[in-house]
Protein backbone atom coordinates (compact mmCIF):
# COMPACT_ATOMS: atom_id res chain seq x y z
CA UNK A 1 0.00 0.00 0.00
CA UNK A 2 2.90 2.72 1.15
CA UNK A 3 4.35 1.72 -2.63
CA UNK A 4 1.36 2.21 -4.46
CA UNK A 5 0.41 5.35 -2.35
CA UNK A 6 4.36 6.77 -3.16
CA UNK A 7 4.61 6.26 -6.66
CA UNK A 8 1.14 8.17 -6.92
CA UNK A 9 2.52 10.97 -5.34
CA UNK A 10 5.55 10.71 -7.40
CA UNK A 11 3.34 10.53 -10.75
CA UNK A 12 1.95 13.90 -8.95
CA UNK A 13 5.54 15.47 -8.66
CA UNK A 14 6.64 14.72 -12.56
CA UNK A 15 3.61 16.32 -13.68
CA UNK A 16 3.42 19.25 -11.80
CA UNK A 17 7.12 19.59 -12.54
CA UNK A 18 6.01 19.54 -16.47
CA UNK A 19 6.36 15.58 -16.61
CA UNK A 20 2.63 14.78 -18.08
CA UNK A 21 -0.41 13.53 -17.11
CA UNK A 22 -0.68 11.57 -13.70
CA UNK A 23 -1.30 7.82 -14.87
CA UNK A 24 -4.02 6.08 -12.46
CA UNK A 25 -2.53 3.59 -10.63
CA UNK A 26 -3.65 0.17 -12.37
CA UNK A 27 -3.95 -3.53 -10.50
CA UNK A 28 -3.02 -6.64 -12.22
CA UNK A 29 -3.70 -9.80 -11.04
CA UNK A 30 -1.09 -12.13 -9.77
CA UNK A 31 0.44 -14.93 -12.05
CA UNK A 32 -0.40 -18.06 -10.14
CA UNK A 33 2.39 -20.23 -11.88
CA UNK A 34 4.82 -17.69 -10.54
CA UNK A 35 7.04 -14.50 -11.92
CA UNK A 36 6.74 -14.06 -15.32
CA UNK A 37 9.55 -14.49 -18.18
CA UNK A 38 10.22 -12.36 -20.91
CA UNK A 39 10.03 -14.89 -23.42
CA UNK A 40 9.29 -14.24 -26.93
CA UNK A 41 6.75 -16.78 -28.13
CA UNK A 42 7.66 -19.17 -30.59
CA UNK A 43 7.77 -18.09 -34.34
CA UNK A 44 4.92 -19.61 -36.81
CA UNK A 45 7.65 -21.99 -38.09
CA UNK A 46 9.53 -22.79 -35.73
CA UNK A 47 9.51 -26.31 -34.35
CA UNK A 48 8.41 -26.66 -30.90
CA UNK A 49 7.62 -30.22 -30.55
CA UNK A 50 9.60 -33.48 -31.50
CA UNK A 51 8.26 -37.24 -31.34
CA UNK A 52 10.21 -40.04 -31.99
CA UNK A 53 9.03 -43.35 -32.65
CA UNK A 54 9.26 -46.77 -34.44
CA UNK A 55 7.78 -44.86 -37.51
CA UNK A 56 11.18 -42.38 -37.07
CA UNK A 57 11.06 -38.89 -36.22
CA UNK A 58 7.87 -35.77 -36.76
CA UNK A 59 8.65 -32.56 -35.92
CA UNK A 60 5.59 -29.82 -35.15
CA UNK A 61 5.17 -26.64 -34.77
CA UNK A 62 2.62 -24.55 -32.86
CA UNK A 63 0.49 -24.14 -36.39
CA UNK A 64 0.58 -27.61 -36.76
CA UNK A 65 -0.46 -28.51 -33.28
CA UNK A 66 -3.09 -25.68 -33.11
CA UNK A 67 -4.20 -27.13 -36.44
CA UNK A 68 -4.41 -30.83 -35.17
CA UNK A 69 -5.98 -30.05 -31.65
CA UNK A 70 -9.52 -32.04 -31.88
CA UNK A 71 -9.98 -32.12 -27.58
CA UNK A 72 -11.20 -29.02 -25.28
CA UNK A 73 -10.92 -30.33 -21.81
CA UNK A 74 -11.84 -28.19 -18.46
CA UNK A 75 -9.47 -29.19 -15.52
CA UNK A 76 -9.00 -28.70 -11.93
CA UNK A 77 -5.84 -27.15 -12.52
CA UNK A 78 -3.51 -29.12 -9.55
CA UNK A 79 -0.88 -26.50 -9.43
CA UNK A 80 -2.49 -23.16 -9.05
CA UNK A 81 -5.80 -24.64 -7.77
CA UNK A 82 -8.18 -23.61 -10.43
CA UNK A 83 -10.46 -24.69 -13.07
CA UNK A 84 -9.06 -23.94 -16.78
CA UNK A 85 -10.04 -24.86 -19.96
CA UNK A 86 -7.13 -25.98 -22.30
CA UNK A 87 -7.10 -27.20 -26.13
CA UNK A 88 -4.77 -29.87 -27.56
CA UNK A 89 -4.04 -32.78 -29.15
CA UNK A 90 -4.74 -36.73 -27.37
CA UNK A 91 -1.30 -37.73 -27.20
CA UNK A 92 -2.74 -41.26 -27.81
CA UNK A 93 -2.99 -39.42 -31.79
CA UNK A 94 0.84 -38.43 -31.56
CA UNK A 95 1.62 -41.72 -30.12
CA UNK A 96 -0.27 -43.66 -33.62
CA UNK A 97 1.64 -40.90 -35.64
CA UNK A 98 4.92 -42.03 -34.67
CA UNK A 99 3.93 -45.75 -34.27
CA UNK A 100 4.26 -45.53 -30.38
CA UNK A 101 1.86 -48.44 -28.75
CA UNK A 102 0.31 -48.36 -25.26
CA UNK A 103 3.81 -51.14 -24.21
CA UNK A 104 6.81 -48.54 -25.35
CA UNK A 105 7.94 -46.82 -22.93
CA UNK A 106 8.13 -43.07 -23.74
CA UNK A 107 10.23 -40.32 -22.19
CA UNK A 108 8.41 -36.48 -21.93
CA UNK A 109 11.07 -33.80 -21.96
CA UNK A 110 10.62 -29.96 -21.31
CA UNK A 111 12.75 -26.91 -22.34
CA UNK A 112 14.28 -27.24 -18.46
CA UNK A 113 15.55 -31.51 -19.16
CA UNK A 114 12.59 -32.24 -16.92
CA UNK A 115 11.88 -35.36 -17.78
CA UNK A 116 9.20 -38.27 -16.75
CA UNK A 117 9.25 -41.82 -18.16
CA UNK A 118 6.71 -44.39 -18.25
CA UNK A 119 4.31 -46.99 -20.26
CA UNK A 120 2.86 -45.31 -23.00
CA UNK A 121 -0.38 -46.56 -21.49
CA UNK A 122 0.34 -43.88 -18.73
CA UNK A 123 -0.73 -41.28 -21.10
CA UNK A 124 -3.30 -43.13 -23.00
CA UNK A 125 -5.37 -45.02 -20.77
CA UNK A 126 -5.51 -41.28 -18.23
CA UNK A 127 -6.86 -39.89 -22.20
CA UNK A 128 -4.24 -37.15 -22.15
CA UNK A 129 -3.61 -34.32 -23.52
CA UNK A 130 -0.60 -32.41 -25.68
CA UNK A 131 -2.43 -28.68 -24.45
CA UNK A 132 -1.67 -25.81 -26.92
CA UNK A 133 -4.23 -23.45 -25.75
CA UNK A 134 -5.19 -22.38 -22.53
CA UNK A 135 -8.65 -20.63 -21.81
CA UNK A 136 -8.78 -20.11 -26.32
CA UNK A 137 -5.40 -18.11 -26.48
CA UNK A 138 -1.65 -19.39 -26.54
CA UNK A 139 -0.13 -20.82 -23.20
CA UNK A 140 2.59 -18.53 -21.84
CA UNK A 141 6.09 -19.81 -21.42
CA UNK A 142 5.95 -18.85 -17.69
CA UNK A 143 2.80 -20.93 -17.23
CA UNK A 144 3.70 -24.42 -18.32
CA UNK A 145 3.27 -23.26 -22.29
CA UNK A 146 3.67 -22.93 -25.40
CA UNK A 147 2.45 -26.72 -25.12
CA UNK A 148 1.89 -29.11 -21.89
CA UNK A 149 0.52 -32.27 -20.94
CA UNK A 150 -2.68 -32.05 -19.18
CA UNK A 151 -4.84 -35.06 -17.73
CA UNK A 152 -9.04 -34.86 -17.43
CA UNK A 153 -10.16 -34.49 -14.34
CA UNK A 154 -11.20 -38.31 -12.88
CA UNK A 155 -8.09 -40.13 -14.62
CA UNK A 156 -5.57 -41.66 -12.93
CA UNK A 157 -3.00 -39.06 -14.77
CA UNK A 158 -5.15 -36.35 -13.02
CA UNK A 159 -3.67 -37.33 -9.34
CA UNK A 160 -0.29 -37.74 -11.09
CA UNK A 161 1.56 -34.68 -10.71
CA UNK A 162 5.23 -35.48 -11.81
CA UNK A 163 3.24 -36.67 -15.79
CA UNK A 164 1.83 -33.09 -15.87
CA UNK A 165 5.01 -31.87 -18.43
CA UNK A 166 5.07 -28.11 -19.00
CA UNK A 167 6.72 -26.82 -21.72
CA UNK A 168 7.20 -29.96 -23.35
CA UNK A 169 9.72 -29.99 -26.41
CA UNK A 170 10.57 -33.72 -26.78
CA UNK A 171 8.71 -37.58 -26.83
CA UNK A 172 10.99 -39.97 -27.47
CA UNK A 173 10.08 -43.73 -27.53
CA UNK A 174 12.78 -45.36 -25.65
Amino acid sequence: MLLSVSLVVLAAVSAACGGGEVAEPTTTTENPYGEALALDPPAPDEVILTVTGPNGTQDYTLGQLVAAATTTVSVDEPFVKQRIEFTGVPLADLFTAAGITDQTNVDTVALNDYAYDAPASVFSDSDAVLAVRQGGGDIPIDQGGPIRIIFPDGTSGSSNLEAWNWSLRRIEAI
